[in-house]
């Protein structure tokens, strides 16, 4: 295939599909390199090895859930239900478009003490998630129990995740990703 011109965002938003459907051990520079239309030499051009490029991905990933989930939990103007409700649907928005379940946990279970920088990304976007759940959760519960929900939450969702991916089956991660909100709504 003829080397094609694409841009920076272009690469990493296939590279991170391609990564994430199938893991980033099994996934080469060159078939990184022809899911955005490059030579393999032409992709070095843009990052000087597999690892920077994957230090891209988790980028997006983690930009992506900074402004289109997490921002949520900070929405002052909204009450707390709204605000839990909109990372809801935000979440599952990116994790029903695509194939191959959640990228960071990913990225943690194949590289996580293999690639220290990689584990430092990773534990910072499960940290974010955490901490803006826990601020939403602190409106009704104390300190302590906010955070010990949000992390039963995120670690519910991780694993309803892996259900979804194993029985190919959404509901998993639907009822999941909506329990949060739920049982704020009860509590």
């Amino acid at each position: 295939m003829p080397a094609q011109k694409t841009d920076l965002d272009t690469i990493v938003s296939r590279a991170a599909e391609l990564i994430r459907k199938q893991g980033y051990h099994k996934t080469s520079m060159a078939e990184l390199a022809e899911a955005c239309g490059l030579l393999k030499g032409s992709l070095y051009h843009y990052f000087p090895s597999k690892e920077a490029l994957a230090i891209a991905v988790m980028g997006r990933v983690r930009d992506y859930f900074e402004h289109e989930v997490f921002r949520w939990a900070y929405a002052d103007e909204l009450s707390p239900q709204e605000r839990l409700d909109r990372m809801a649907l935000e979440t599952e928005r990116y994790f029903l478009r695509g194939e191959g379940g959640c990228l960071m946990a990913n990225f943690a279970l194949g590289t996580i003490d293999l690639v220290p920088e990689f584990g430092m990304i990773v534990k910072r976007y499960f940290q974010d998630w955490i901490d803006a759940l826990s601020h939403v959760l602190r409106s009704k519960y104390s300190t302590d129990m906010a955070r010990q929900k949000a992390e039963q939450a995120v670690a519910e969702i991780q694993g309803a995740i892996l259900l979804m991916r194993v029985f190919k089956d959404a509901e998993y991660f639907i009822r999941a990703n909506r329990k949060i909100a739920a049982d704020f709504r009860g509590a």
